[in-house]
């Protein structure tokens, strides 16, 4: 299952919208919180990672495994 990273963020402009989208944001909402403000929703893809490490490597640096 697909899991998220989500950001708020007030009263974005153009520019920001597509600096974030370069950075992998999706805008996804817009609520309108009064006559001035909105606030901007944001997903992304969370990328989790892991670190694979080989028994040289380990034997290099004096880990015991």
């Amino acid at each position: 299952m697909q899991k998220w990273e989500y950001r708020t963020q007030f009263n974005v402009d153009t520019n920001q919208i597509q600096s974030l989208g370069m950075q992998g944001w999706e805008l996804c909402g817009i609520v309108s919180t009064n006559s001035y403000d909105n606030l901007f929703y944001f997903k992304r893809p969370l990328v989790e990672t892991s670190i694979a490490i080989s028994n040289e490597t380990l034997n290099a640096v004096g880990v015991q495994h």
